[in-house]
C-alpha cells in the first residue's frame, strides 16, 4: 500500500503501527516505521527489504 496514495491509505497505516506489537521497537526509537513490509495481513512485518523478503514470501 502506498500511503501517500490517499488519506484512506494512511489511516490503514497508522492503524496498523498503532495496534501491531512488531512497531514496538520501531516507536521507542522515535521512527515511523517506514519502509515496511507488511505479510499475510499482519503475520509478519519486515523493516528491511532485501534477502528477508524473499525468504518470507516462499
Amino acid at each position: 500500500m502506498d500511503i501517500s496514495e490517499n488519506m484512506l491509505a494512511l489511516k490503514m497505516f497508522v492503524n496498523l503501527r498503532e495496534s501491531h506489537p512488531a512497531f514496538g521497537a520501531v516507536k521507542s526509537r522515535g521512527s515511523v516505521g517506514l519502509p515496511c513490509v507488511v505479510i499475510n495481513d499482519g503475520e509478519k512485518v519486515l523493516f528491511k527489504v532485501g534477502e528477508e523478503l524473499l525468504d518470507a514470501v516462499k
